[in-house]
């Protein structure tokens, strides 16, 4: 129990011989945890000694006894025999404790220390013991480790067993013993030592809610992770100058391809990224989105687990990234930010957010000061130097209400890489989002989460305005035919014909979420048993449209009209329209005992799209190109050349028949459908060194209904209805000090973790096929993943991994656009099945203080990767375009690519960070008929002060967006993208504050 002062003198408990201290402590969620001294065993009445060293030690000594974090001592633990050792068997060498003159005979003792989980009471072997001398200047001593067996007393009897570890003979005085254990709050006690005797005491850890997996690395999690913090995000620009988009942030992680829409693609897939928000998994995107989903600044944890996934995580490839949102603490949020740059680029957004306890009318203050006793009184004592916890990270005992707004717009003269010099014509853009979330505490055991995302944005995406235009798709066609020659010279631009065409998306996402603690954790490194009910939707809808008010398709009639041409850079004028509706609910419940953590769920997700597109070629090729595509989609009257004449691209040249109108079909479809996914999963930690996660999936896909245009003659794709089982085993293995691998193995700071694991994985196909011309139904992805990799921990705070992995693709999914080459791909797709494909590659990582622990001043990250994606032609494969396949590899590579960001933090809270991204990786930088690649050479660079600089309230942030201004050209005539370029230096200043 804790001892107060009497008058003025700090005074301190004395215990008398053999005396086991007792000293409550608060155990995990509030109960304190006490040991007592059986009335049987003879005791000493502990009196109070006052101190007569400085007060400032004294000072010390008294704040670390009244901690409600000090150790206590339960009743003497018998401690099982341990043979002796052989004689001719030389003992190691044992640690030296402070030593006082030889000359002069001291009287010395020692302190036996158990150290137990405060909830399971279970002995926690490996711990780190420490006796300081609160008498020395330096209190650092070397450490005993609970468990080791290989130190001897003078009696040739062990100095440590299990559970417990013995000092060495201490000089009798007060001595602080610290305890260190990977995953618990620091323990510490003060003891007196008494002449010739052994005093005891417990230790009772508490487990540390938040672990730090760059800390200390553990076996209990089998899954390849990468996590980034919102602290990290806001340090190193990896997002420069747009804080709505969260895809440069999972760049940062080792596998991801980045592309010039934004987009990012994981170890050779297009898709592939199964995205759960506080759990719940995201229904699937559409394909070709430009503009971004979910703001950063909402986003408190990022774990991107790119590989030795468990059942839990499927429906969408081999990544999964758990994003956890922001939970307001009692202290209110009030957070902005206004930017302003290059290229016109101007955004400003708003976050507030507290949290509430509800006691009743009137008992707000109340419960307020008793929520703050309660984390008061779980804090850790800081001894010397130490922090406390970060605000919110102890748990909410109290019913309480928190919210927390977000509201944000951004634009820009800039929304994609354009691939000329004048990048701001014809491609500016806008995107607002406002998120909301609410949270409703009612107990320990009970939450209710409530999530709204709303999105709206515009996108210019005509810009190829170069200096006397462009031909279709990007070149000029000058085969000989029935149409006057034509070159650039006489091409108008699209700036010329004051082309504008805009791609508009609006996204909408809810959800509700209640979770219900079972029972609580039996153990400290287990969660609790839970069960959890999730429902959301989501809204999507994306137009395609054309501004332009000069150009009138049916001029193509008319020989002497100015806009009948063989080659224009208008391409089409577009009008395509998206909407797709989607409802999805989800169970998940945890059972854990000891050494399981069982885990099963299910979701069901039903869905349903309309998609309508309507193209007028807006010159001779453009016609050409939408006749070979599909008859279908050309005005009625097409006549085919008679002489058999084709253009450059090797399609047939057709003509409008005399005296027709030449107005545009409209190709429409219907679909609806349903994904199911169940999981059952056992996380079992074999031994301390090994842990075992198995578990199976069972995804269903079906698409119920396919309607096209039955007017028009357009069929549709037919329906799918796919089952897959999908079986999943991954291994931890912490690898041993000593033996063939113990240059590898370690203990505490240096241990190494060997992964392994095979798993079975499901993509289901994303919505918006734009399939309805092909020969056969859209099926899912599956793929069979291989994959190794070692973990070994550098330090305190430093991880370095590397991994191998092979992915086998069936059914491979890529999307083309619907007219090869063409600018409007983004919202004119045509999804497309691949029999087979493989992905190898090797990823190196290295991240030193990654989350920003221990108020370091430096954050460093840096990957390398080396990876390749390639399809298997076998025989005459063939597409589910009914096409022989030749292509021989997706350009989603990533061959030798250094992704690097680091941070450094000056006095008076200044940081200067930095971040490139080096090599291959942007998607279409594949020239041509050749595997050569132009690497990017992306670097930025950002600056920012205290939020303390202006007024004390305000800060600045300085950040430059490809600071070498490189702009190498990429993607030329792609059958996806078209031509892209990265964007030039852009230069952006934001004053943001804090309170």
């Amino acid at each position: 129990m804790p001892y107060r002062n009497v008058g003025k003198t700090p005074c301190f408990p004395v215990w008398g011989e053999s005396l086991t201290a007792t000293i409550a402590v608060p155990g995990d969620g509030g109960d304190t945890v006490a040991s007592r001294v059986p009335a049987a065993t003879t005791r000493k009445t502990p009196t109070l000694r006052c101190a007569l060293s400085s007060f400032p030690l004294t000072a010390l000594v008294a704040a670390l006894i009244a901690s409600p974090s000090l150790a206590q001592e339960p009743t003497p633990t018998p401690i099982p025999p341990v043979a002796v050792p052989s004689p001719a068997t030389p003992a190691p060498a044992t640690p030296v404790a402070p030593q006082a003159s030889a000359e002069i005979e001291v009287p010395r003792g020692r302190i036996r220390v158990f150290v137990r989980d405060a909830i399971s009471k279970a002995f926690l072997n490996d711990a780190a013991v420490f006796f300081d001398d609160p008498t020395l200047q330096d209190l650092r001593s070397i450490p005993y480790y609970v468990g080791d067996t290989s130190r001897q007393g003078a009696d040739n009897r062990p100095l440590g067993g299990a559970g417990y570890v013995v000092s060495d003979p201490l000089v009798t005085h007060q001595w602080i013993v610290v305890v260190l254990k990977e995953g618990y709050q620091t323990g510490r006690a003060i003891i007196e030592v008494q002449k010739d005797r052994t005093v005891q005491v417990t230790v009772f850890l508490r487990f540390q809610e938040r672990i730090e997996p760059f800390t200390l690395l553990s076996t209990r999690d089998t899954t390849n992770n990468t996590r980034r913090t919102l602290q990290f995000v806001r340090s190193i620009p990896v997002a420069a100058g747009n804080r709505q988009q969260i895809n440069n942030v999972l760049a940062t992680a080792p596998g991801f391809v980045r592309n010039s829409l934004n987009q990012v693609h994981p170890r050779g897939q297009r898709f592939g990224v199964a995205t759960y928000l506080d759990g719940f998994l995201l229904p699937s995107l559409p394909t070709g989105q430009l503009q971004g989903f979910l703001p950063q600044d909402v986003i408190a944890q990022y774990d991107i687990r790119t590989g030795g996934l468990s059942a839990e995580y499927g429906g969408d490839g081999s990544v999964a990234v758990d994003l956890t949102t922001r939970r307001p603490g009692a202290a209110p949020i009030l957070e902005g930010m206004l930017t302003t740059g290059d290229y016109n680029t101007n955004e400003i957004y708003v976050t507030v957010g507290q949290r509430f306890p509800l006691r009743g009318r009137g008992a707000s203050a109340s419960a307020a000061r008793e929520q703050s006793d309660i984390n008061q009184a779980q804090a850790p004592v800081t001894v010397v130097g130490g922090a406390s916890p970060a605000p919110g990270s102890q748990p909410i005992l109290t019913p309480s209400f928190g919210y927390l707004l977000h509201v944000s717009q951004r634009s820009t003269n800039v929304v994609t890489e354009a691939p000329q010099e004048r990048q701001a014509l014809n491609n500016s853009g806008r995107n607002s989002s406002v998120f909301g979330k609410f949270d409703y505490t009612l107990g320990p055991l009970t939450q209710i989460i409530g999530l709204i995302d709303i999105n709206g944005s515009q996108s210019n995406i005509a810009n190829r305005n170069r200096e006397g235009g462009i031909g279709f798709t990007g070149r000029i066609e000058t085969s000989p035919g029935i149409f006057p020659p034509q070159t650039l010279t006489n091409t108008p631009s699209q700036s010329d014909e004051r082309q504008d065409q805009y791609q508009k998306e609006n996204n909408s996402l809810a959800m509700v979420q209640i979770r219900r603690v079972i029972r609580p954790r039996d153990i400290a490194s287990n969660p609790d048993s839970s069960i959890t009910l999730t429902v959301g939707g989501m809204d999507n809808e994306t137009r395609l449209e054309n501004e332009n008010r000069n150009t009138d398709p049916r001029d193509l009639t008319n020989p002497d009209s100015p806009l009948f041409r063989r080659n224009s850079s208008l391409e089409y004028n577009p009008d395509v329209r998206r909407e797709y509706s989607q409802f999805q609910s989800q169970v998940d419940l945890v059972f854990s005992r000891r050494n399981h953590v069982i885990k099963g769920g299910a979701l069901v997700n039903t869905y349903t799209l309309g998609e309508r597109y309507r193209l007028e070629p807006g010159s001779q090729v453009a016609l050409n190109a939408l006749f070979a595509r599909s008859p279908l989609l050309v005005p009625t009257g097409i006549v085919v050349n008679p002489q058999g004449l084709r253009d450059d691209f090797g399609n047939l040249i057709v003509n409008y028949a005399p005296g027709r109108p030449a107005t545009a079909n409209f190709g429409q479809i219907r679909r609806e459908g349903t994904y199911t996914g169940l999981y059952l999963q056992d996380n079992w930690a074999f031994n301390p060194v090994l842990t075992i996660n198995g578990g199976v999936r069972v995804d269903t896909f079906q698409l119920a209904r396919v309607g096209g245009n039955a007017r028009l003659g357009l069929p549709g794709n037919g329906g799918s209805d796919a089952t897959e089982f999908s079986p999943r085993l991954n291994l931890a293995l912490q690898l041993p000090r000593r033996g063939f691998l113990g240059f590898l193995g370690g203990n505490a700071t240096r241990r190494a973790v060997l992964r392994v694991g095979y798993n079975r994985l499901f993509q289901r196909p994303p919505l918006g096929q734009g399939t309805y011309f092909g020969n056969s139904a859209i099926r899912p992805q599956t793929g069979d993943s291989y994959e190794a990799g070692l973990e070994k921990q550098l330090g305190e705070n430093q991880v370095v991994k590397a991994t191998l992995y092979s992915i086998q693709f069936q059914n491979y999914l890529d999307v083309e656009g619907l007219i090869p080459g063409t600018q409007f791909a983004t919202g004119a797709l045509t999804l497309v099945n691949y029999p087979r494909a493989i992905s190898n590659g090797f990823e190196l990582s290295y991240n030193y203080n990654p989350t920003f622990r221990n108020n370091n001043r430096v954050t460093l990250f840096a990957s390398y990767t080396n990876g390749s994606v390639k399809l298997q032609q076998r025989g005459n494969s063939r597409d589910s375009l009914g096409r022989i396949v030749t292509k021989e590899r997706p350009d989603f590579d990533q061959l030798h690519t250094l992704n690097f960001g680091f941070t450094y933090r000056l006095p008076a809270n200044y940081t200067v960070g930095i971040s490139s991204y080096i090599g291959s990786g942007l998607y279409g930088s594949r020239r041509p008929g050749s595997d050569d690649r132009e690497g990017i050479a992306e670097v930025n660079l950002r600056l920012s002060s205290s939020p303390r600089f202006f007024s004390q309230s305000f800060g600045l942030d300085i950040s430059v967006e490809n600071l070498l201004d490189q702009q190498n050209q990429y993607n030329s005539y792609n059958a996806y993208e078209a031509n892209r370029v990265q964007s030039g230096r852009r230069l952006l200043t934001s004053v943001y504050t804090r309170f």
